[in-house]
Order: C-alpha cells, then structure tokens, then sequence
C-alpha cells in the first residue's frame, strides 16, 4: 500500500526540464554489490557525465521503462566510457534483495543503490527544491561534468540529453595540464627561462605560465589565468646566458664525427648540434662550438638561445581531462651529456 501511494504523483509523461547553473549536491553511496560510488571523485571529476534516476521496487512505470534505460546504459559504453547511471530507491523500505530481485527482472547492470547503502539521505537532497522540482518516479537527472545539471527529464529524451552534456562538457570543463620537463643536467631551470601558453591563430594571445617548485607546470585550461583560446599550445623560451662550462672538446669531436658520417647524431644530440639554428649540423657549428669553448663569444651567434624544449610546442587540443606531458629541455652545444 505504502508503494502505491507513490503512483499518485508519477511523471512519466512530463515534458519540461530545467537546465540549471547550479551544482547538484555531492554525495557517496554503497550499491547493492557492496560498490562505493563518491559522486564528484569517481565520475564529475573524471569528466564523466552522470544520470541519476529515482525510482522504487514497485513503481509501475519504473518497470515499465527499465529495459529502455538498460538500453541507454549500455549505448553509452556500460560505465566504461563517459556516461555513468546511477539509480536511487527513494523508499526506505525498498531491501538489497528486493533491488536485485528488480534489477534481475529486468537485466539491469548499473548501480543500483536502497536505503541500506545510503540512497535515503541523497534522496532527500535530489528532491529539494532548491534542486528542482520533484513530481514522483521515474525521476532522472542529467549532471555535466561541471556539477551543473538537467532535471527533470523524462524517459524519451533521457539520450538526447546526454548528447548534450557530453557536448557541454568538452565546451566547459577544465582540462588539468601537467608539464614534467627532463633537464639536461640540473636541477633547476636558470634565470630567463620561461613557459607561455599561446595560440596558433590568435598572435596577441600570450600567458605566462609560472613554475611549481619542483620544476613542473601545473595548471588548469581554460580558466580565468588561462582564458579560451584558439588552437593553444605550450611555447619554451629561454634568454639566459649560455653556460660555456657544459661545453667542451667531447661535444666538438661528436659533430665533427656526424658532420665526417662516422658516427650519426640522433634525437636530442642531433638538436643540441645545431647551435645556430639553420636546422643543420655542419662546419658553421663546428665553428661556433669552437669560438664558445675558447671563450671567443660569450652566447651563440644569431641570438640564438642557449636552451630549447622539444617538441618545440606542446599542443592541447580536444577536451581530454587531463594532459600529461613530458618535454626535454636540450641545452645548445652540449651534444655528448
């Protein structure tokens, strides 16, 4: 009797949602498996878009719907992929047992979690007003990635609405850019070396971007130090003054070895050779090398500069929620390190 009592405010045939700015409650909760599932954490987090249904063991038209939102779960990858469902017994009275029993029935795969695992309290929560208006069961939320959210949909719009969160997320979302750089041979970046995010297309467009104090960049794009921009990428550029110490007969005797074909410069030697940067490794830098360990010029002709990253540009494209890279600064010169 205490189910059915809720069959009376049912919305299944309800056709307006909201789309709000505000971010859901976070919440955690145990599924019927005995699965801890942190809202944030687990799923927004990570970029993950995240639907949550309201339901109970004997609503009718929850059961009604069940294979069709079955379907949808596994359209969008089952969990594995970007979309995660989460499904939330709003009686107490609804056992473990009674979900699976539900969840059997149907061949339902998502989490699926009752009172025991502590849907009650977020219950409470997706129902306030102050989320949106609550009209019965099946009840669905849409949650970007962000936290912000669209409630209440209903069962036939349920993957248009998901389309668009996924679109949503790659237009809003922060991506984490974390920079590791590999430096040749010491343990901290010399005065004049500086990081900038910039931008293919947009030539004004110029940020630095400042050092942790262990050497790496760590930063959020885009954001309010770091606004949207067009084809964005990661510049390294260095005014220091050229250590003539890290330069000597090995480094000259390894071009002059490339430039004879007796023993081939590759990777980061082969870009250290080219200390005046003509994009080649011959006499003239021979020359150079030379001048530099005599202490006859004091930085490399050209204003060329003593430290180069490569890749030269570390390009952020697409909405990947985070991007690691692993850059090597090459010290102009210093061929043999």
């Amino acid at each position: 009797m205490k189910r059915l009592l809720h069959t009376l405010v049912l919305s299944f045939f309800v056709t307006v949602f909201a789309m709000s700015q505000k971010k859901v409650p976070d919440f955690s909760v145990t599924d019927t498996d005995g699965k801890m599932h942190k809202l944030y954490t687990d799923y927004l987090d990570k970029n993950k878009v995240v639907v949550v249904k309201l339901f109970f063991v004997d609503c009718p038209p929850c059961n009604a719907i069940a294979p069709k939102i079955q379907a949808s779960y596994v359209k969008y990858g089952s969990g594995s992929q970007r979309v995660q469902f989460i499904e939330l017994s709003i009686l107490p009275g609804d056992t473990n047992d009674e979900i699976k029993g539900y969840k059997a029935k149907h061949g339902i795969t998502f989490p699926s979690v009752g009172s025991a695992g502590g849907a009650t309290s977020v219950v409470t929560a997706y129902t306030d007003i102050d989320v949106g208006i609550y009209t019965g069961t099946p009840s669905f939320c849409v949650i970007n990635p962000d936290g912000t959210y669209m409630y209440d949909v209903v069962p036939n719009r349920l993957d248009e609405r998901i389309d668009s969160a996924l679109v949503y997320k790659a237009q809003n979302i922060p991506s984490k850019i974390n920079v590791n750089f590999v430096l040749p041979g010491v343990s901290a970046f010399p005065a004049g070396s500086n990081f900038y995010l910039k931008s293919e297309t947009e030539t004004a467009y110029k940020k630095a971007i400042p050092l942790t104090e262990n050497n790496k960049l760590v930063f959020d794009y885009p954001s309010a130090n770091f606004p949207k921009t067009d084809k964005p990428f990661i510049s390294f550029e260095s005014t220091s003054t050229l250590d003539a110490s890290k330069i000597n007969v090995i480094d000259l005797v390894a071009v002059r070895k490339h430039i004879l074909r007796l023993d081939t410069l590759k990777g980061p030697s082969l870009i250290a050779g080219d200390v005046n940067g003509d994009t080649k490794v011959d006499v003239q830098d021979i020359v150079d090398i030379r001048k530099v360990i005599l202490r006859l010029i004091p930085n490399w002709n050209g204003g060329v500069a003593p430290l180069v990253m490569e890749p030269k540009q570390l390009k952020i494209t697409g909405s990947d929620p985070t991007y690691n890279f692993s850059p090597q600064i090459i010290r102009l010169g210093d061929v043999a390190p």
